[in-house]
């Protein structure tokens, strides 16, 4: 019976050779034999199938390659998901556009927003498209066709503040409200360089300015900007001079010189959400109905 029980085993691991062999054919009549291998590798090893397995792959390979604010999106949505299913073993093959309407019904119930969502599907379908290019997916099980993204659409209007509005922000009072006193600088600076973004003023060292210039690399394009200093955030550099913590940079969001990328990253979202509170604070005080983030100085 043993031989039996052997050879039934070898006949499955045959007849799945000659699927994997009959889609590869259909594919492409000149397949190699290294294209068989690999097609056949991955429908034997369900290791290979496992979604949070291969999420938790490239959440490594980002923080690797020092992409770690990706990495972060990721680990949230990685969260999430592990989070719907109660931790059970999820394969790729499970994931279709009813298990992502559910998925998206779930993120709604934790007071998700159209916004939030669509960050966690776009992980999730970005997940799909590195594992077909890795050849450990098939491309006929993907669900992103038929689940549309962009029907998520942001229910916040993004309204840009008028002149007047800035200005009630830059000349407030802020010495009555010293916890905002930071948060209210960074938005000016921000507007009096030319929209810089947090990340890169969070960045900004002592070293880029010289004169009256500021000389930077955006972090995001890496586009290179050199900046006349006006009077404003000449006032914010002395200051930020004066109560320096001691590190290369402007600011006192990073904590010390060598802090390694993860460090960065979670100093900058933890920061960045303070701020973003901040402004929401600030914009009450100057009577200001629209909403107000670090993305409105840019």
């Amino acid at each position: 019976s043993k031989y039996l029980q052997q050879n039934r085993v070898l006949l499955k691991i045959k007849d799945r050779a000659f699927t994997d062999y009959s889609e590869q054919e259909i594919k492409n009549k000149h397949f190699t034999l290294k294209d068989f291998e690999n097609a056949f590798r991955v429908s034997s090893n369900p290791q290979k199938k496992d979604v949070f397995g291969f999420w938790q792959e490239l959440i490594n390979d980002l923080n690797t390659s020092g992409r770690t604010g990706s990495a972060r999106i990721h680990g949230e949505a990685f969260k999430a998901l592990k989070r719907f299913t109660k931790n059970s073993k999820l394969e790729f093959a499970d994931i279709n556009v009813t298990f992502l309407s559910k998925f998206e019904g779930y993120l709604r119930s934790c007071d998700g927003t159209d916004g939030g969502i669509s960050i966690r599907m776009r992980s999730l379908r970005t997940l799909f498209n590195t594992a077909i290019k890795r050849d450990i997916l098939s491309p006929e099980i993907y669900p992103f066709k038929k689940y549309q993204i962009s029907k998520l659409k942001s229910g916040n209007a993004k309204r840009a503040l008028d002149f007047i509005d800035v200005m009630k922000i830059v000349n407030m009072d802020v010495t009555q409200h010293s916890h905002l006193l930071q948060s209210h600088k960074y938005f000016v600076f921000s507007f009096y360089t030319r929209g810089m973004n947090f990340a890169d003023q969070m960045l900004l060292e002592w070293s880029r300015v010289n004169g009256n210039k500021i000389f930077y690399t955006r972090s995001k394009s890496k586009g290179n900007f050199n900046i006349t200093i006006l009077p404003p955030v000449r006032d914010i550099l002395d200051y930020f001079k004066e109560n320096s913590i001691g590190t290369k940079y402007v600011f006192p969001i990073l904590l010390r010189d060598d802090m390694t990328p993860i460090q960065i990253e979670y100093r900058k979202h933890k920061t960045l959400r303070k701020y973003n509170q901040d402004l929401k604070e600030i914009a009450a005080l100057c009577k200001i109905d629209k909403h107000v983030t670090s993305y409105v100085a840019r």
